[in-house]
């Protein structure tokens, strides 16, 4: 098997960095003073809906976009999208839309996101940095729901206590959906080495 394919966001189907998102989730735990061993079946699925989500905030930003005329995708293009879709403006705060001149975090994967629904759509700098802000906030959200006595949450009680409705609908499907993916690659090369191993007894 390739390097490439060793990839957790590979084997779980996704185009996010699964360890980008823990390395942020994990600071995020810490700062509550919690510090949890957080395992694939939190990582994989909480990226997976991170994902969902980050599509559906391009695919409408493209959109408003694409209405204005423009080939980038603009800060008030992405306002304007979180601001006309209920679920989106109930989760997101785009009230502060001036955000520091630094290398956004999730800009490699966030613009792959792009061009899956986009293709042919870019976006500036301003904008990859205030869509890392937005993410970072609900990186956040995801962080405040682990509890601190209990060691353990479901993530999909999660992603329904941040979520409304068809968001946490659809983020629900596509994180169960990675993960089942992700497990059945590690079920899959557990027994290709059990096979290995057989052969190699039998000589």
């Amino acid at each position: 098997m390739s390097k490439k394919m060793e990839r957790i966001e590979h084997r779980a189907g996704l185009t996010f960095s699964v360890s980008a998102v823990a390395k942020v989730l994990s600071g995020k735990t810490e700062i509550r003073g919690i510090k949890y061993n957080l395992s694939k079946k939190h990582t994989v699925p909480i990226t997976a809906a991170i994902e969902y989500l980050t599509a559906e905030i391009l695919e409408l930003s493209g959109n408003a976009c694409r209405e204005d005329r423009k080939i980038r995708i603009k800060i008030e293009h992405m306002v304007k999208a979180i601001s006309n879709d209920d679920e989106l403006n109930h989760l997101f705060d785009t009230s502060v839309t001036v955000v520091p001149e630094s290398t956004p975090k999730f800009h490699t994967w966030t613009y792959k996101i792009l061009k899956q629904v986009h293709p042919d759509t870019g976006i500036n700098a301003d904008t990859s940095r205030f869509l890392d802000k937005l993410l970072m906030d609900l990186i956040g959200k995801f962080a405040n729901e682990f509890p601190v006595m209990k060691k353990d949450i479901k993530i999909d009680d999660m992603l329904n206590n941040i979520l409304s409705h068809e968001l946490a609908k659809h983020a629900v499907s596509e994180a169960t959906k990675a993960l089942v993916k992700y497990n059945a690659t590690i079920e899959y090369d557990k027994q290709i080495k059990n096979d290995q191993k057989v052969v190699m007894e039998a000589k």
